[in-house]
């Protein structure tokens, strides 16, 4: 794949994010039946963080998992 088009295709991705991003979570909630907090919820208590640890969401997408899990383990929050 040529870079301009590698480059467009980036651009197209973005713009579709950009659009429904808004909408994003609530349209995980009702596809998943709200599951997607108990999965989230999941990972953040079999992750065993301990104070002075960190979490970090690689695919933040709305940043869901790093909010939970500042709310969840506030021994660990950098917004205390």
């Amino acid at each position: 794949m040529s870079n301009s088009s590698s480059s467009a295709q980036a651009q197209n991705v973005q713009a579709m994010f950009s659009r429904i991003a808004r909408r994003y979570d609530l349209m995980n909630r009702l596809m998943t039946a709200g599951q997607d907090t108990r999965w989230r919820r999941e990972v953040i208590g079999r992750s065993q963080i301990q104070a002075g640890e960190r979490l970090l969401d690689l695919g933040a997408g709305t940043g869901d998992l790093a909010r939970l899990a500042a709310l969840q383990l506030p021994q660990i929050s950098p917004w205390k």
